[in-house]
């Protein structure tokens, strides 16, 4: 995918809604694309991880396991266009859920260091509001 691709993506993601031309061009420069295969884990529960992804292509489950019951439980299926790793620049917490690619899936990937930086960088909008 070409950075103006990435770009009109990245536009059309409710995370960037209201973003400048000059941020546009500053959150693409760090966004990266990531491809994993079917099956693949992309976030294991209790890791420890830095990275946001915006699913491009395919489909993801999110499975969590119950310690009391010691069975995994379906939390849901998402797919383009939706948020995944958000709560670890939240709260900077282990992975509180599993997600597996469920078919093929393209994700933008982002480390949270980097978003952080630029969101600071530019106070008129920091971008996290829009995942709460």
């Amino acid at each position: 995918m070409t950075s103006n691709e990435i770009l009109d993506f990245l536009k059309h993601n409710k995370l960037f809604h209201g973003f400048s031309a000059h941020q546009f061009l500053r959150v693409t420069g760090v966004a990266r694309e990531v491809h994993f295969p079917a099956g693949e884990i992309i976030i294991q529960e209790m890791d420890i991880s830095d990275n946001l992804f915006l699913i491009q292509e395919g489909e993801v489950e999110v499975t969590k396991w119950d310690e009391e019951t010691h069975r995994t439980y379906r939390l849901a299926n998402l797919g383009i266009q939706d948020i995944i790793g958000e709560i670890s620049i939240l709260d900077s917490t282990p992975r509180s859920a599993t997600v597996r690619a469920v078919t093929p899936v393209t994700v933008i990937a982002f480390s949270t260091q980097q978003l952080l930086s630029l969101s600071e960088e530019q106070t008129a909008h920091p971008f996290y509001y829009h995942m709460v």
